[in-house]
């Protein structure tokens, strides 16, 4: 199966041998840098979020595969006031970027008005809003919040110019990244404690908890693997300078089944804070989904009365500690 994947440090390629045990069976390293945002395009090509500086000389940076190997073909600059930009994807054209400096998701299609849907009304990094999950008529975006309460999913809905904000719903967890909804199913990662959550939506109870360890970003879903990021937990400051590996998940039993280890040998440095995975080989289901779901959006809500998510949310209380900001 082959990943793109993107961290603080660099942006690359990596095939793996399911058959294996996972091993690695080659690698490319595309650019270095710090990297977030990956979007998959239709022609099998992907863009990626490269920043040069928190400000200004940021691209997004298109990739296809040329003779075997990916190399850029194309960069574009962000056409809007941008900070901190975190996950973005591509549907139909329409590139949704989560700009999360001014609290907001832009969705920017070349040569069209930018459509844009704030949060909370603030035009300034309230809710650090980190991911977004395009789902047919609906998009899905998580908030972390930044530690101060539990993060939460929020969905618009677009109507020709305009994003209609229907549902806004707390998770069970603080300081979270990535969405995934499936049918009756919703998966994220609890970053700030290490951990990936699986949610049964149709009782809105929680399936199952995978406990990692450190920090968890980057999701990539597909038929058979759930595949998650995780990095020791380390300040900002250092994030470009942290070790990495892939969990691997298998999606049927939600059962850990191998680690992949991105600290390539060849590299000077480690391979930095892991921060999006995207699956090239194999629809990438945690990218999109461009017909949406077969029932209608329900509005829905995590149980607050299940025994399980009360004893763990009142030890969570207790040992939040320091919480990364994104």
């Amino acid at each position: 199966m082959r990943f793109v994947f993107a961290t603080h440090a660099f942006c690359g390629v990596i095939d793996l041998e399911e058959e294996n045990q996972w091993k690695i069976r080659s690698h490319q390293i595309l650019a270095q840098g710090h990297h977030y945002g990956t979007a998959l395009l239709d022609n099998g090509g992907f863009v990626s979020f490269r920043r040069q500086s928190k400000y200004q000389g940021s691209e997004l940076a298109t990739y296809r595969q040329q003779q075997g190997q990916y190399e850029i073909v194309e960069t574009q600059p962000i056409p809007f006031a941008y900070g901190s930009v975190h996950q973005i994807a591509y549907v139909q054209k329409q590139f949704f970027i989560t700009n999360t400096d001014y609290n907001r998701l832009v969705i920017y299609e070349p040569g069209k008005p930018i459509i844009e849907g704030i949060i909370d009304d603030a035009d300034f990094d309230q809710n650090h809003l980190n991911s977004v999950y395009p789902c047919g008529e609906y998009i899905y975006v998580l908030l972390h919040n930044l530690g101060k309460t539990e993060s939460e999913i929020i969905v618009f809905q677009q109507q020709n110019q305009r994003l209609i904000l229907l549902h806004r719903t707390r998770l069970w967890d603080f300081g979270c990244h990535n969405i995934f909804v499936g049918e009756n199913e919703l998966v994220y990662n609890g970053s700030s404690r290490g951990h990936c959550v699986w949610v049964d939506l149709k009782r809105n109870r929680r399936k199952a908890r995978l406990e990692f360890g450190g920090h968890t970003k980057g999701l990539s879903v597909t038929q058979r693997y759930i595949v998650v990021g995780c990095t020791p937990t380390v300040t900002r400051a250092v994030r470009d300078q942290a070790p990495a590996v892939l969990k691997i998940i298998d999606r049927k039993t939600f059962c850990h089944i191998a680690d992949v280890d991105l600290n390539f040998p060849e590299l000077s440095q480690p391979i930095g804070n892991l921060n999006e995975v995207r699956c090239l080989s194999e629809p990438e289901l945690a990218h999109a989904n461009i017909k949406g779901l077969s029932t209608p959006f329900q509005p829905w809500s995590l149980a607050s009365r299940d025994l399980a998510y009360q004893a763990y949310h009142r030890l969570n209380r207790l040992k939040r500690g320091f919480l990364p900001r994104g």
